[in-house]
């Protein structure tokens, strides 16, 4: 088998996040052997923390003033207040993914040494100009700004002004068009795909709206002596109706440097100068008052603009940089285990990808077929239409039943046997970690590589006076992607990423590099939004801001098999076309055929990730901790399973008193014996457990009681020399980016 080489490097820049509050405020808090209800509230009245549950909950914030106010609140309703608030706050100072103004983020560059050093200021240290560490930026919410959108695409004084264009997801099929209509439902988009007949006049307006026209000079192509001006405008309506046409008012996800024109609108450009201006002044500081946010408020009903508190303001938290430096030694301990990881990590056999290869190549061979014709439904083989997989175990795969589900089978490869068995003599042993290393693998055992570029998520962690690194995920598309949505609130982070996207474009010469544009459901838009990276855009049920000449149409695209490669070719510019979604939305969905295609795309021979299988979970009750070198590959976890542990289970859901010493004590009689801390997993969210601690045994209940399975993994506190202030540190997560030697 042949060896893969990955000779990469490291980008010299890094991403940094931290929560708001440094990690002695969770010490703090839980040191207790309960957390009352007047110290939550205490809590509360700190102006950025109020800020901050008004911004993730106006609701549950309108709730927390009732019990903070009110004598006779419930007690077993304020028991639940309490521990809502409890969650954001343990997050507040444990957990770096950002979100509002619970977790910031910023960038610096590798170094000799280390220098991340957060001092808030003092009140009179920012009176003396003095700049926070913390800043801020607000935009409103895209759910709001759709709905706006459509809102105003419905006023005639308005819409006749408008551009409209062809729905992009529209594709010719014999006599008939098809395309995908949405409706909504409790604020979700439902869609539709709908066809209709092709005729002479519907032919002429589309091919006249692709550059973009009002509605009478659309109008004004169908007047003869047939047609007159109302009859073309009515026609022009009902195409706007039924979503045929799309106006220019639909969201943009992609910014380009080169702004269009200002709309001529003048409703539009003075609603929004007046509400930018009061956003501004809400950025200029951490801690407003709730008051500056009912202002905006105002403006909109007097506008009669609808809108949902919960949706209306995005608000993202960042760090001025400072000159933060990260030495880099690290980078050579990361090089050793992503090295390895690689050699291991092998790309997923059966996908839907991999799928609709072998359908395409036993329906057209070799031919080359439009990408529209291929996954169309009726005339195509589709796409995540066939979800049965081939049952057959591939050759060298073993089967094991996993202890908790005997119905189920879990396939391992050559090298997740080699671990299976050091977990197995680890648990047999007693030990609490295994460690791996190029010895115990003796062959390579993928043929596959990672992509151009791509990231690496990790913090550094201290335990008995030694510093680990702590992986978290390895991979991507693009190492990009975590970066992008973050590009207008902090240059040194837009920068970065304009680094590795030109890289990629410098690597890639004799092929076109595409951006997906797509917006399946307008909140996703908040996570999807970033600067227009690249060169050419596909846009599909989403708008680009790039010139018409930059835009692939999805009719454009012909699909074709190349050397057992599945190639994407755009026939207009006679080069194959790499798709790419350089943002972190979790494509898969509930995704539209057609964009998850297009999103699967990026890694057609290429690993999407490098990392232990989460098989071995089903697999076991207790994992150890994973280590090659200084770095944790997988942290100690302990999974709790209804059948497995009904008895635990019953304690958790328990309808007598609440007791949290009978909780601890069957907690610790599952081998969770030297960790006073755990985290509980929930995919990428994670709550801290201070298992000497009555109220956070209660927290856990109450959270896990109606799960039928829960995760708990160690929770390693962070190193105290990297991310520093005054009286302690802060939890640190790095993101860095990697790239391929060009050979």
């Amino acid at each position: 088998m042949s060896k893969p080489e990955i000779d990469f490097t490291f980008f010299s820049s890094f991403i940094i996040r931290t929560p708001a509050y440094p990690i002695h405020f969770y010490k703090n808090l839980t040191k207790g052997f309960s957390i009352k209800s007047d110290t939550v509230k205490d809590l509360v009245k700190d102006p950025q923390i109020s800020e901050a549950l008004y911004l993730a909950s106006p609701e549950l914030f309108a709730e927390i003033q009732k019990w903070c106010t009110q004598e006779n609140y419930p007690i077993q309703k304020g028991e639940k207040i309490k521990i809502s608030v409890l969650k954001y706050l343990i997050r507040m100072s444990t957990r770096c993914t950002p979100f509002g103004l619970f977790a910031a983020c910023g960038a610096g560059r590798f170094s000799d040494f280390t220098k991340i050093n957060i001092e808030k200021n003092s009140p009179a240290d920012i009176l003396a100009g003095k700049k926070d560490p913390f800043y801020r930026r607000t935009r409103l919410d895209m759910q709001f700004l759709a709905n706006v959108s459509t809102q105003w695409s419905k006023d005639q004084s308005i819409q006749n002004e408008l551009l409209f264009y062809p729905n992009s997801t529209l594709y010719k099929l014999g006599d008939f068009y098809r395309y995908i209509e949405y409706t909504f439902e409790k604020s979700k988009r439902k869609y539709s795909l709908e066809a209709l007949k092709r005729s002479d006049y519907l032919d002429l307006i589309l091919e006249k709206a692709v550059a973009g026209l009002n509605k009478d000079n659309l109008a004004a192509h169908l007047i003869n002596d047939e047609i007159n001006k109302e009859e073309a405008l009515e026609f022009i309506d009902e195409l706007i109706s039924n979503q045929i046409l799309v106006s220019e008012l639909e969201p943009t996800l992609t910014e380009n440097s080169i702004k269009k024109e200002p709309k001529k609108v003048l409703k539009i450009e003075t609603f929004n100068n007046e509400i930018n201006n009061k956003l501004l002044k809400i950025d200029a500081e951490l801690g407003n008052q709730i008051a500056a946010y009912e202002a905006i408020m105002e403006t909109l009903q007097k506008e009669e603009i609808a809108f949902d508190k919960k949706y209306l303001f995005q608000t993202d938290l960042f760090l001025d940089s400072n000159d933060f430096q990260l030495d880099k030694k690290y980078t050579a301990v990361l090089y050793k285990a992503i090295h390895l990881l690689n050699q291991i990590s092998e790309k997923p056999k059966q996908t839907p990808l991999e799928n609709f290869k072998k359908s395409f190549l036993e329906r057209y061979e070799h031919e080359a077929v439009p990408l529209v014709k291929a996954l169309d439904i009726e005339t195509g083989i589709g796409y995540l239409q066939n979800t049965i997989f081939d049952p057959t175990p591939i050759l060298d795969s073993i089967e094991i039943k996993p202890k908790t589900n005997t119905d189920q089978q879990i396939n391992l490869n050559e090298a997740q046997k080699i671990v299976y068995n050091k977990l197995q003599n680890a648990l047999q042993n007693n030990e609490t970690s295994i460690s791996l290393n190029n010895a115990d693998f003796k062959e390579v055992f993928s043929v596959h590589n990672t992509s151009d570029t791509f990231s690496c998520v990790f913090e550094i962690i201290e335990e008995n006076e030694k510093e680990w690194i702590a992986i978290q995920s390895i991979g991507g598309s693009s190492a990009a992607n975590l970066l992008a949505r973050f590009c207008y609130g902090n240059p040194e982070i837009s920068n970065f990423a304009n680094e590795i996207t030109q890289f990629e474009s410098e690597s890639i010469t004799d092929k076109i590099i595409a951006e997906i544009i797509h917006l399946p459901e307008s909140r996703t838009g908040n996570v999807l939004r970033r600067p227009s990276f690249r060169t050419y855009e596909i846009p599909y049920l989403g708008q680009s801001n790039l010139p018409i000449s930059n835009q692939i149409n999805i009719e454009d695209l012909w699909l074709s098999i190349k050397n057992n490669r599945l190639v994407l070719w755009s026939k207009k510019h006679d080069k194959e076309v790499i798709t790419k979604l350089t943002n972190a939305h979790n494509y898969s969905y509930n995704a539209l055929p057609i964009y998850q295609f297009l999103c699967d795309m990026q890694f057609e021979n290429h690993k999407s990730a490098l990392g232990l299988s989460n098989k071995f979970e089903k697999l076991f009750d207790y994992l150890p901790r994973i280590t090659i070198g200084n770095c944790i590959i997988s942290k100690a976890k302990w999974i709790f399973n209804k059948k497995k542990h009904s008895d635990f289970f019953e304690i958790l859901t328990s309808k007598n008193d609440f007791n949290p010493e009978i909780i601890r004590s069957a907690l610790l009689s599952m081998n969770i014996k030297k960790n006073q801390y755990v985290s509980l997993i929930d995919g990428d969210n994670t709550l801290v457990i201070n298992l000497e601690n009555d109220t956070c045994i209660q927290m856990l209940a109450e959270t896990t009681k109606s799960r039928t399975q829960f995760i708990l993994e160690e929770f390693l506190f962070p190193s105290t020399k990297i991310v520093t202030e005054k009286t302690g540190c802060y939890a640190n997560q790095f993101i860095v980016g990697l790239k391929k030697n060009k050979v």
